[in-house]
């Protein structure tokens, strides 16, 4: 790997800290909402619901055609997110959903704020 190449990586890593940070710095889910709504598009926002739904409904072993179907997304596409997570990572993230619900309210709140076209 370059220099140049690692420089930018650091920096990008220390960017995501940042927002890390800042999502952590957040109090009301007011704040947590404009602050995603400054941070992603409407698409990028849905691509997130979808992949935290991805991960919910894999850690209770939903058949991949279930997910398709259900979430309108490729196979490919939940094999790479059930690749992205780590089996630990995913078991994490389906236990702060559960214990907080406000992150099942905020993803169904960005899906029924997109327009319709969007969802297809």
């Amino acid at each position: 790997m370059t220099d140049s190449l690692k420089q930018k990586n650091s920096s990008i890593k220390k960017t995501a800290q940042k927002i890390i940070h800042l999502l952590d710095s957040l109090k009301t889910e007011e704040e947590k909402e404009a602050c995603l709504s400054a941070l992603l598009t409407s698409s990028e926002m849905k691509q997130l619901a979808k992949r935290l739904k991805i991960v919910e409904l894999l850690e209770k072993e939903v058949p991949y055609h279930r997910i398709s179907k259900k979430l309108r997304v490729s196979s490919a596409t939940i094999a790479s997110v059930n690749q992205s997570f780590s089996l630990s990572a995913r078991k994490v993230i389906v236990q702060k959903i559960g214990q907080n619900q406000a992150v099942d309210k905020l993803a169904d709140q960005i899906w029924h704020r997109l327009p319709g076209w969007l969802k297809a």
